[in-house]
């Protein structure tokens, strides 16, 4: 499968982190003191997305599960490092999290060798376990699954058998029934790398390339954003980087969809390329380490279910394109680029690159509260 994580440009010496020590019994801090545009810190994360004066509530029942995949793992060492800098006060979960190996993979926490540097795996990492509870994954029978699992990996769609990512979106639908919620980043080229947007079926037609599994309805996608004030759908055509985004040629549009994709459309004018009745991308603007942001949010909207003696969100979906809607901040610039085209805008309502948007905790949980019925949303019709 192919990595949706970017090679990490080291942060030098003159790099200036915000004087978090400064706001850590604050309650009115602002995105502008918070953020910095230089790198994204834990602190602003937490104030841009609400979550800054919260306190988990049930930690010993809400769990996270990060997936990895190709050698790379979170690493121990790495993450107490991080948290000794950006947390220090969680410094020591570092070394809670615990691993289960599937299928021979790897769970590495020695330094790399040259051998695998020269592989690509000085690649960023899961770095953003501060706004997450411990994370843990168990085998798919056990009873105690993660509510919130999320993956970073994915590859394009075609390159996926019809057959086997049918089956595989089933079997997310019975985790999503079981009450988790399944995050997935959108990718990071956009409608597909310039100059390889063809199809592999020997006809060598244009077209774009979505991503799977995150074109599975019964996941929510993960997309990328730029900026703070406002966020600004994340493209860098210098680096070939843009947010992944677009509509599915192997799921057809949920019902869910049929109030805000044809609108969208029909914005768009007459766009070639893409299936005009194929599933869009759901739920909202994050990408790869931003997925593990996005998991951190849901994490901690289903902590504050739980405290509250209700069930997990589970699959998200369909209460995305309802009531949540109303928990996010629109996003209304930026494209999904690609495919030596302009791509799909970001704009008003919801987008084929940002979907909602991104999310603002204080709504999420209102939102929860007062309108869950007890039931997970996997149990939902």
């Amino acid at each position: 499968m192919r990595s949706t994580l970017k090679p990490v440009n080291p942060i030098g010496t003159s790099y200036q982190s915000p004087k978090w020590h400064s706001f850590l019994n604050a309650s009115n801090i602002t995105v502008a003191q918070a953020c910095n545009a230089t790198a994204v810190t834990p602190l602003c994360l937490r104030t841009l997305y609400g979550t800054y004066d919260y306190t988990p509530k049930v930690p010993g029942i809400n769990k996270v599960g990060l997936t990895d995949y190709l050698g790379e793992s979170n690493n121990r060492s790495d993450i107490y490092l991080f948290l000794q800098m950006f947390r220090p006060e969680a410094a020591s979960e570092a070394y809670t999290f615990t691993f289960d190996i599937i299928a021979n993979g790897s769970a590495q926490q020695t330094p790399d060798n040259a051998t695998q540097l020269g592989a690509g795996t000085d690649l960023e990492g899961n770095v953003d376990a501060e706004t997450l509870s411990p994370s843990t994954t168990h085998p798919p029978h056990r009873p105690d699954l993660p509510q919130t699992i999320s993956t970073s990996y994915g590859d394009d769609e075609q390159t996926v058998p019809y057959a086997y990512a049918t089956l595989a979106c089933q079997l997310f639908a019975q985790l999503g029934a079981r009450g988790i919620t399944l995050l997935f980043a959108s990718g990071d080229s956009g409608l597909g790398p310039t100059g390889v947007c063809l199809s592999n079926d020997g006809k060598n037609t244009t077209m774009f390339l979505p991503s799977f599994h995150a074109s599975c309805p019964y996941v929510t996608t993960v997309g990328a954003t730029k900026n703070f004030a406002p966020e600004v759908a994340a493209f860098d055509p210098a680096n070939n980087f843009a947010s992944g985004g677009g509509f599915s040629n192997y799921f057809p549009r949920p019902a869910y969809q049929d109030p805000y994709v044809p609108d969208y459309i029909a914005s768009l004018g007459r766009v070639s390329g893409f299936d005009d009745v194929g599933r869009g991308s759901d739920g909202a603007g994050w990408d790869s380490a931003s997925t593990r942001t996005a998991a951190g949010v849901v994490s901690l909207v289903n902590d504050a279910l739980l405290a509250a003696g209700r069930a997990p969100l589970g699959w998200l979906n369909p209460w995305l394109y309802g009531m949540g809607k109303k928990g996010f901040t629109d996003v209304v610039e930026g494209s999904a680029i690609g495919c030596g085209g302009e791509g799909f805008p970001a704009e008003a309502g919801w987008d084929a690159v940002t979907g909602w948007g991104t999310p603002y905790f204080p709504k999420l949980v209102r939102l929860v509260l007062e309108g869950w019925g007890g039931r997970g949303m996997g149990c939902r019709s």
